[in-house]
Parts: structure tokens; sequence; C-alpha cells
């Protein structure tokens, strides 16, 4: 991995680290969601904790629903373009979200929200491993989880921080941002990227 580490860094196109920068932002959006939701909707929507858990879960199971048919759009319009609408509508129903205030639309909207989110999270690994040879695979592979994994561990004391002092709307506020900046960050990218 570190090898991948000093390619990346030193390819002067940076399109290695791009790509792994996206990674890093998406990751951070959607775990501080993760993270936090639940306590969202039951602190400042006033729902039951298992509601919350239950929509959040709506999110899970629409990506699960979803993840196979991501694969051949991102076959067919292109890794870059199917991440970047998956990271617009994951983006928009985040937004939406903060004039959600019952169980019902909340999670019509994270049903969409886990769509999207298939459309990056599917498409993002072949993109990174694309990069490189077939010799160089597992190094790029642990790449992309460290930064992933670097994001889980990052993303709950932020986004906690700017719960404690902007209250909980800030959440969803955080996580569009961070899926903005990796829809900026991932249109840079050439590589890895497919098209059929």
């Amino acid at each position: 991995m570190r090898a991948g580490l000093r390619e990346v860094w030193g390819n002067p196109d940076r399109q290695g680290l791009n790509i792994l920068a996206a990674i890093f932002c998406w990751f951070v959006g959607y775990n501080a969601v993760e993270t936090f939701f639940t306590s969202y909707a039951k602190f400042h929507l006033g729902l039951k904790e298992s509601v919350g858990t239950l929509i959040l879960g709506f999110f899970s199971v629409s990506f699960m629903i979803t993840a196979i048919a991501s694969g051949f759009l991102g076959s067919r319009f292109g890794r870059r373009n199917t991440i970047r609408v998956g990271l617009v509508v994951v983006m928009a129903v985040m937004l939406s979200a903060l004039f959600l205030r019952s169980r019902w639309p909340l999670t019509a909207a994270f049903v969409i929200g886990g769509f999207g989110w298939g459309l990056v999270n599917v498409n993002s690994l072949p993109m990174v491993v694309d990069m490189t040879t077939l010799e160089k695979v597992g190094g790029y592979t642990g790449l992309y989880y460290f930064f992933s994994q670097a994001a889980n561990i990052v993303a709950p004391p932020v986004a906690g921080m700017f719960i404690d002092w902007l209250g909980y709307p800030s959440l969803m506020y955080f996580a569009a941002v961070m899926f903005v900046a990796a829809i900026v960050i991932v249109s840079f990218v050439r590589r890895g990227d497919v098209k059929r």
C-alpha cells in the first residue's frame, strides 16, 4: 500500500490522488449521516429511535437492491458520470431532509438516496483499481479502503462538533457540503473511467 501511495502522490497528473480525495469526502458525508441520523430523528424531529433506524435501514436496502444495476449503469454511461449523478442524488436527499419532518416522506427520500449511494459506491472501487496494473491491484485496493476507513474515523467527531455548535440541522448541511466537494474533485478524474 505504501508503494501505491508513493506512486499516487508522485504522479503529476494527480488522477489517483483526486479519486482518493473524492472517496474520502463522500464517505465522510455518508458516515456522518449514518452515525447521527437516529439522534437527528429523535432529538430534532421528535421521532422514535426505532423509526430513525428504520428510515436509515431503507437507505441500505435500496442500496442493496440497486447495486447490480449501478454497475451496469457505470459501464454504459461511464463510472465518473454515474458517480456524479449518484452524488447529486444523495446531496439532494440530504438537503430535502431538512424540510421533511415525518416518517413516510423521509423514508421515501432515503430510498431514493440509497439508489444514489449505489451509483457512487459500486463504481468507486473499480475506478480506483482500473488506474493501475494487475500487479498493483492489491495496493490500490488497500488505498481505497484506507481512505474510506479514514473517513469513517474522521466523520463522527467532526460532524458531532458541528452539531454541538450549530444544532442537528447542521448534520445535513455538513453531509451535503462533503458530497459537493466530492462532485467537484471527481470531475477532474479521467483515468479509471469506462464507457461502452
